[in-house]
C-alpha cells in the first residue's frame, strides 16, 4: 500500500479530531468501525498463490489467426498505433512549422 503523503495524514487527523471535538457520536461510530476493520485485515500479507509472469506467458495458447477474437483484437491493436502514430505526426508536423 502506497504512503500517504504528509497533507493527507495531516488533514485525516484533522478530521479526526473535529470530529472528536464537536461530532462526538459520530466519532465513537468511526472509531468502533476502524477498530472493526484492523481486526478484519490480517497484519500479514495474503499467501502468494499468484502464477508468475513467466508461467503465464508460457501456458498462453495463441488465438486462431480466423477466430472473432483475434480480429477484434488485431483491429484494436492497429487502430491505437495509427491513432497515436497520426497523433506524433501532427506533432512532429507543428514543431517543424513554429521553428
Amino acid at each position: 500500500m502506497p504512503k500517504a503523503s504528509p497533507d493527507k495524514k495531516l488533514e485525516h487527523y484533522k478530521h479526526f479530531h473535529h470530529l472528536k471535538q464537536q461530532h462526538k457520536k459520530e466519532y465513537g461510530e468511526c472509531v468502533k468501525l476502524r477498530g472493526a476493520a484492523q481486526t478484519v485485515m490480517p497484519s500479514q500479507p495474503p499467501a502468494l498463490n499468484q502464477t508468475t509472469l513467466q508461467n503465464s506467458f508460457t501456458r498462453a495458447v495463441p488465438y486462431e489467426r480466423k477466430s472473432d477474437k483475434w480480429r477484434e483484437i488485431t483491429k484494436a491493436v492497429a487502430y491505437r498505433f495509427t491513432k497515436d502514430w497520426s497523433s506524433s505526426q501532427l506533432w512532429n508536423k507543428m514543431t517543424l512549422y513554429n521553428c
